[in-house]
């Protein structure tokens, strides 16, 4: 399964190159993709944002959403839109 990043600034699955875009990806599984693609740790995470480790692990593996500050912490960290790890409904 490949991950591509929309220019509307939403990640999106696809399951081949070229095809269309699946399903809008969650903010853990962004947050993953991202932290992986830069080698960091939720540790290493967690002391470049500010965002407590147990919060980062909570968004990564629970399903749960950040906050807009946690969103914007991360976010800068990662060079993306806060909007991209919130919900379409709370990002709007």
């Amino acid at each position: 399964m490949g991950l591509q990043y929309i220019q509307t600034g939403i990640y999106y699955r696809y399951t081949q190159k070229g095809q269309e875009r699946g399903e809008p990806m969650n903010a853990g599984e962004v947050l993953v993709k991202l932290r992986k693609e830069r080698g960091l740790s939720q540790f290493q995470l967690s002391d470049l944002s500010g965002v407590p480790q147990t919060t980062i692990s909570g968004i990564e593996n629970d399903g749960k959403t950040p906050g807009l500050k946690n969103a914007a912490k991360l976010a800068k960290v990662f060079q993306i839109h806060a909007e991209d790890l919130l919900p379409q409904e709370v990002a709007k």
